[in-house]
């Protein structure tokens, strides 16, 4: 029987894009538990080979509003203490980084768009960015940030987020930019959230102009990062 691996979608346009093809195709049975339709938080990360936690628009904080949120992150912090594999996008990135006892709060300003990131010395050891690129141009989204739990390792970072990527527990990463989208995705990012792009004044259309040849680059580090999980998520279990 395929051992399952667990999606978290938090919202309808924030699914897990190439990574969630990767799941079905790695011999794993996908089990996707979607936050906006009112699916519960699985409690107990050991049934799982790896849990998978995507991004949306809410903040840590708004456990009151969005209660799926408490769930998470009890999840994440037992998924640690079991050595269960954890990654974390975008927001999964702020729940991890929060599950393990650091803070979430706002960023300097928004980043909607193509950014560069710079890898750490660190980087070039770790299990998932071992041998990439010292730098990154990368898909963002997010106007939060965090600080380091007790004794993770910074892997990436930026001028302005200059906390950009993680590793913590030796099972658990965050990171805070979209490797998983398509050009599909960023084009309905776009579209959905038009409001939020306009009042942090980001053109649309010089963002869509970049992505096909900013993808065509970022997309076999996406699927080696993603493949290298899975690869541990399958050792775990063994």
């Amino acid at each position: 029987m395929p051992r399952k691996f667990l999606i978290i979608q938090q919202i309808a346009h924030e699914d897990a894009g190439v990574f969630g093809a990767m799941v079905s195709g790695g011999g794993f049975e996908k089990v996707l538990a979607k936050m906006h339709e009112g699916q519960p938080v699985p409690p107990d990360p050991r049934e799982f080979a790896g849990i998978l936690v995507m991004g949306g628009p809410m903040n840590v904080d708004q456990t009151g509003r969005y209660p799926w949120l408490t769930g998470q992150l009890g999840l994440i912090a037992a998924a640690a203490r079991e050595n269960v594999p954890v990654l974390g996008i975008c927001l999964g990135s702020h729940l991890a980084a929060a599950a393990l006892g650091a803070r979430v709060y706002a960023g300097q300003k928004p980043e909607i768009g193509w950014f560069g990131v710079d890898l750490t010395a660190e980087a070039e050891t770790d299990k998932l960015l071992m041998g990439f690129p010292a730098s990154l141009d990368v898909f963002q989204w997010h106007g939060q940030t965090f600080d380091l739990p007790d004794g993770a390792v910074l892997l990436a970072g930026s001028e302005s987020f200059p906390h950009q990527a993680f590793r913590a527990a030796d099972c658990v990463w965050g990171i805070q930019f979209h490797l998983e989208v398509t050009e599909a995705h960023v084009r309905n990012w776009l579209e959905v959230n038009r409001d939020e792009v306009s009042s942090a004044g980001v053109d649309a259309e010089a963002v869509i102009a970049e992505t096909d040849v900013r993808l065509s680059r970022i997309a076999p580090l996406a699927g080696s990062l993603f493949g290298r999980f899975l690869d541990i998520c399958r050792g775990a279990q063994t």
